[in-house]
């Protein structure tokens, strides 16, 4: 007895191009250009080869600081970014974080007590934009950063990161979300 194969793969294939079709309509329209990132990395005591990395800050003076790789906060944690702009002149970044953006900054305060927090950002080009101390990250969901970053810079990076959060919100968990009671 012969078996036919082709009208399943006929089906088979007319499935995957639906479903093909399906995924390509729900694709970003974001360009990486437009997007802006945030990283916040931790100091270390020691260096481990592989978990951290040593890198100079361009702050007067040069800083040179080692951080352990993998950053502990990120703008997938960014709800909302705002510029403001601060009483010397300057400008401040205050960035509201999801729920498991407060939890790391919660769990790290106590870890990190005493250690300084390097934040490297992308806007588009990639460079080292504050060093604070874990103590200055605040508990209560929201960041204020000082960046090394003139008004304009800081602009476009805090409307790349309210584009991506913007997008990363139509995925968000409900429980990423902080309530209205928090």
């Amino acid at each position: 007895m012969k078996i036919r194969p082709a009208p399943f793969n006929i089906i088979l294939i007319a499935a995957s191009m639906v479903l093909g079709l399906g995924c390509e309509s729900n694709k970003s329209k974001l360009k990486k250009e437009d997007v802006s990132t945030i990283r916040f990395h931790a100091e270390s005591d020691n260096g481990v080869p592989g978990r951290t990395m040593t890198v100079q800050i361009s702050e007067t003076p040069f800083i040179e600081m080692v951080l352990i790789t993998d950053p502990f906060l990120t703008e997938a944690n960014v709800l909302k970014a705002e510029a403001w702009d601060t009483t010397d002149g300057g400008v401040a970044i205050r960035l509201e974080l999801d729920r498991r953006g407060r939890r790391m900054v919660e769990i790290n305060s106590g870890l990190l007590r005493g250690r300084r927090i390097a934040v490297m950002s992308q806007f588009p080009e990639s460079r080292w934009i504050a060093v604070t101390m874990m103590e200055e990250l605040g508990r209560d969901g929201v960041v204020l950063l000082y960046p090394a970053t003139t008004p304009e810079e800081t602009d476009r990076l805090v409307k790349g990161l309210n584009l991506l959060a913007r997008e990363l919100d139509k995925d968000r968990d409900e429980e990423d979300r902080p309530s209205l009671a928090e």
